[in-house]
């Protein structure tokens, strides 16, 4: 029986196998402890990681700052990120590890901090290489005055449909083609499309593809801007009128079209009394 395990599973036990302990060779003067560095695990794995032919890849997926004052009265800006780390094999299999990652700065370095110190700890954890609880990550650790952090900005990754859509994602030419339906406005200026209007297509992906929800887009457009267009025809009248039309022997009358009137013959009668519809 062919063996079916995802190719990762083995290669992170092979990583494991390559790697081996890390010492804390770097020191953090400002607090006065010893702890790995970012560039100990990278070195370390660098190798084992390539021979077993496994890649991570980062996705950030929530970020928070904040800023406040060191003790020095310098500013110090405060980053928090939630990232995703996939490890792909070759094969496409894949696991992730979901860390948090947190760093001070007083320029413009606390998110790359952020962003090492994330993928540091996923490696530690994911790799199981041996280590001891860690105080601090940064060899320089600047130190807030008390209640100086203050909330600044808050991002989250743009979300996505809540449910997998139908034929796949849209694509970039799909959402423009699309964008371009919902720009139609009536000849008073008001949109054609409301925002719920909008919404209800773009839940429409559940079931049908982009482009089937396009042409049904397309269609709404048109018709709310030529109402006339999908009036029925008279050889497709609705049952009611059918009926009628059967109660009297096949007959429909028509109403009269006053935009196609012209005038009739004089017949001797006043003026404006006789008109032949055409």
């Amino acid at each position: 029986m062919a063996d079916t395990t995802p190719a990762i599973y083995k290669a992170i036990i092979g990583v494991m196998n390559d790697v081996n302990a890390i010492g804390k060779d770097s020191y953090n003067k400002t607090q006065n402890f010893k702890y790995r560095g970012i560039d100990d695990v990278m070195n370390e794995l660098h190798t084992a990681l390539a021979k077993n032919k496994v890649f991570v890849v980062p996705e950030v997926l929530s970020e928070a700052r904040s800023t406040g004052k060191s003790k020095s009265g310098g500013e110090l800006y405060y980053t928090r990120l939630t990232i995703r780390f996939t490890f792909y094999a070759e094969d496409g299999s894949s696991v992730a590890a979901v860390v948090i990652g947190e760093a001070m700065d007083s320029g413009d370095k606390a998110s790359n901090k952020a962003l090492s110190i994330g993928l540091k700890y996923a490696m530690l954890q994911v790799f199981c290489i041996p280590t001891e609880d860690e105080k601090d990550p940064d060899a320089q650790s600047p130190q807030p005055a008390p209640q100086s952090m203050k909330a600044e900005t808050k991002k989250t990754a743009p979300a996505k449909f809540d449910f997998a859509p139908k034929g796949g994602e849209t694509t970039a030419a799909e959402k423009k083609e699309l964008a371009e339906i919902f720009k139609a406005t009536f000849p008073d200026g008001s949109p054609v499309f409301s925002k719920d209007a909008m919404k209800f297509f773009s839940d429409l992906r559940k079931d049908f593809t982009a482009r089937e929800v396009i042409e049904k887009a397309r269609a709404e457009r048109d018709k709310r801007l030529n109402p006339t267009s999908t009036m029925s025809k008279a050889s497709e009248l609705p049952k009611a009128v059918e009926d009628v039309k059967e109660a009297f022997n096949g007959e429909v009358v028509q109403a009269p079209n006053f935009d196609n009137m012209t005038p009739a013959e004089p017949t001797g009668e006043k003026s404006g009394e006789g008109f032949e519809i055409y």
